[in-house]
């Protein structure tokens, strides 16, 4: 298993621990992680509107790290690959939740 799939799963674990006496708190962490109370999409919005969002974005980024020096890479270990995303369904995430350990 990668690397960064044991860290995800760890840092799951620790949080469905440390939220187990408050049923409510873990609930509300899961709606979150699956994106429940977001905001909908807005179909009103133009491509051109939608394109000057990511420009403004990244020129932002661009110009906060202008000085710093550039990052440092670790290489996934051989054998880490993501060939493809899934949708995850409720039952998925359930059934993830339900099987870690007590």
């Amino acid at each position: 298993m990668c690397k960064h799939v044991t860290r995800l799963i760890a840092f799951w674990q620790t949080k469905v621990d440390a939220e187990r006496l408050s049923p409510r708190q873990m609930w509300q962490s899961i709606d979150a992680l699956l994106g429940r109370g977001r905001v909908p999409p807005n179909d009103s919005i133009s491509a051109a509107k939608f394109n000057q969002f990511f420009d403004n974005k990244v020129a932002g980024v661009r110009a906060m790290t202008a000085d710093i020096p550039p990052p440092l890479y670790v290489p996934a270990i051989p054998g880490c690959e993501l060939l493809k995303f899934e949708t995850l369904s409720v039952k998925d995430i359930v059934k993830a939740v339900r099987g870690l350990s007590d």
